[in-house]
């Protein structure tokens, strides 16, 4: 894939292809089973740098997700997720990252809530995390139940998630507490 290819199609991701959200994670596993590599586990180590790489293709390059037209229901569906209090601390994604960024929690500073960065490394770890991965380890740090692993409900936030970021610059990999 030359390199313009892949910043154009790595700007547009998550996509939404038949009905279903494409991930840059699951953009990258459909590419492995098309050049007939053997599929990786959703969060295998080898899967979330071969992320990293992408992204970084695109770095300095801003985020354009589609939001409009035959998707325009999707991150709205995203977005009511990440609105919906959660687990034992009764709080939303929302709550935690609009109205207490900044502020810290278990010791860790809370964030806008921005993806641009994704997959980054994480310094508490020593590990490159995808999205999907920090979404479910925010959500077991606020004592809630994680959403499974490559659910649509998980696709539905990394869209919106990402979404946010349309118009600021790619800086993959980034660090992270």
């Amino acid at each position: 894939m030359r390199r313009t290819h892949a910043v154009a199609l790595l700007l547009s991701l998550p996509a939404t292809l038949a009905a279903a959200i494409v991930t840059l994670q699951k953009q990258i596993e459909l590419c492995r089973e098309n050049g007939g590599a053997p599929a990786l586990p959703a969060d295998h180590p080898d899967r979330v740098a071969l992320g990293s790489f992408v992204r970084n293709l695109a770095i300095g390059e801003t985020v354009a997700v589609r939001t409009t037209g035959a998707v325009e229901a999707l991150p709205r569906r995203g977005e009511a997720l990440c609105s919906t209090r959660r687990g034992l601390i009764d709080m939303s994604c929302l709550h935690r990252h609009m109205l207490y960024t900044g502020r810290r929690v278990r010791g860790q500073i809370i964030s806008q809530r921005q993806a641009i960065g994704f997959p980054v490394y994480r310094l508490a770890s020593g590990e490159m995390t995808s999205l999907q991965q920090r979404i479910r380890q925010c959500m077991t740090l606020m004592r809630a139940e994680p959403l499974p692993t490559g659910s649509d409900q998980n696709a539905l936030l990394e869209l919106y998630i990402v979404s946010r970021g349309n118009g600021l610059a790619i800086e993959t990999p980034a660090a992270r507490y």
